[in-house]
């Protein structure tokens, strides 16, 4: 490439030429790959493009509309189900707090100072966390956690332990800010699809965001599965599974053969 081609490529362009519009889009899981068809096709920005702007005046901050906030509940759910789906996790989490930890600032910043805590002491671990707002208002969370080495002890009532649908459940011997929950997660996809599911549905427009962007936080090292827009292998092979919904068509392929006519 000479670096004339370069400079062309770095340069910004406009909102047309930047962007790229999707028809199609695949999630590639472990074991399946999705595909997703929107009823419209949608625009993106192309990777590594940059879009010329002019400056306008900062527009009054307006209330957000009922219909972007159900679109943002569903980002959120979708991403949770895709880290769930390519992350072995080891154990299904839950933390409360004391009543003295009122606020949801406080709240979160005590789970992040003893995630943050835990990671120096016992090492790293992968985690992913979602805040779920109860009843009375106030929050406690549930996530799933990978590589933790810290130690559990076995969660007990009036000296017996707790069995729970044939689970031993847990606690973590130094979480001292409320309650832990720990189950230890059977292996393979489904489990973690069930458990992914069971906590996607708790994102509702009552979840706070956390750090000011997401309803959830994750580790940086956490997998997050592979996208692809307007793949054209997706035609040559038979779906083993497609539903529908007001959005769009969804397909399911074994991620095995989609390799296979990829390569």
């Amino acid at each position: 490439m000479q670096y004339s081609e370069i400079a062309e490529f770095l340069k910004p362009h406009t909102e047309t030429e930047a962007s790229l519009l999707v028809n199609a889009k695949a999630t590639i899981y472990t074991l399946l790959t999705k595909v997703y068809i929107p009823k419209a096709p949608y625009s993106k920005l192309r990777d590594g493009y940059t879009v010329t702007k002019k400056k306008l005046k900062a527009p009054r901050k307006q209330k957000i509309s009922d219909e972007d906030l159900e679109r943002s509940i569903r980002r959120t759910r979708s991403k949770i189900r895709d880290i769930c789906m390519v992350n072995s996790f080891e154990l299904f989490v839950t933390f409360t707090f004391k009543a003295e930890k009122k606020s949801d600032a406080q709240r979160i910043q005590v789970l992040k100072d003893w995630i943050k805590n835990q990671k120096k002491r016992v090492g790293k671990f992968e985690y992913l966390v979602i805040a779920e707002r109860h009843k009375s208002g106030a929050l406690h969370f549930h996530g799933f956690f990978r590589g933790y080495e810290g130690e559990l002890v076995p969660a007990e009532h009036k000296g017996r332990k707790i069995i729970k649908k044939g689970r031993q459940l847990y606690n973590f011997k130094n979480y001292k800010s409320g309650f832990s929950t720990v189950i230890k997660i059977d292996k393979g996809a489904q489990s973690q699809a069930t458990l992914s599911n069971y906590v996607a549905k708790y994102i509702t427009k009552d979840t706070p965001n956390i750090n000011g962007r997401h309803r959830y936080w994750a580790s940086q090292s956490i997998n997050r599965p592979e996208t692809e827009e307007n793949p054209e292998w997706y035609t040559k092979l038979e779906p083993v599974y497609e539903t529908t919904n007001d959005y769009g068509r969804f397909m399911f392929f074994p991620t095995e053969k989609v390799m296979q006519v990829r390569s």
